[in-house]
């Protein structure tokens, strides 16, 4: 927390697992009125202009999983209708791990997806140069400082995208 100039660093939340639930619901209705809210946030946002479909990341990672899975699922889901961009990074070794758990390279939890979910995959791959790769045309576009390093990798996901006539991208 910064306040009158002087900084300092404090927790904000504390979780006390033997407090009272801030719910009065059930652990089965809470989970049904979050996948009401999931569902309808989703399908929110796979409105575009005529003439254009959605798209969706897909990471790997649990929220991007999630989102897709929830689409493909949802009744008269046409695969074609929900391309997927995957970001990778080929020079990176396979085997690292952040922080001695994680694995960097997610390949094997997005490809589960798309082939569960039969669906159109995009990868972007990202070689040989780094986020500050045609910097002036990225500040140029943000009209601010950039305000993180992805952008550029986003950027090039972006163009892919629009090039198949997506003009929406969930992430």
């Amino acid at each position: 927390v910064v306040k009158q100039g002087r900084c300092e660093l404090k927790r904000y939340w504390n979780w006390d697992p033997d407090s009272e639930p801030l719910s009065r619901l059930s652990l089965q209705e809470n989970a049904e009125r979050f996948r009401d809210i999931f569902q309808r946030v989703v399908r929110d946002r796979l409105r575009t202009p005529k003439g254009y479909r959605p798209g969706a990341f897909l990471s790997g990672g649990l929220d991007s999983s999630s989102i897709v899975s929830l689409i493909a699922s949802s009744p008269g889901f046409s695969p074609d209708r929900l391309p997927v961009f995957t970001i990778l990074f080929p020079e990176v070794d396979p085997n690292y791990r952040i922080k001695h758990f994680d694995p960097l390279d997610e390949t094997p939890y997005w490809t589960s997806v798309v082939e569960a979910c039969h669906l159109e995959s995009h990868k972007i791959e990202i070689s040989g140069w780094g986020p500050f790769e045609n910097l002036a045309e990225h500040l140029w576009h943000e009209e601010n400082p950039i305000s993180y390093p992805t952008y550029a990798f986003n950027k090039q996901a972006l163009n892919v995208a629009s090039s198949l006539g997506v003009r929406s991208l969930l992430r």
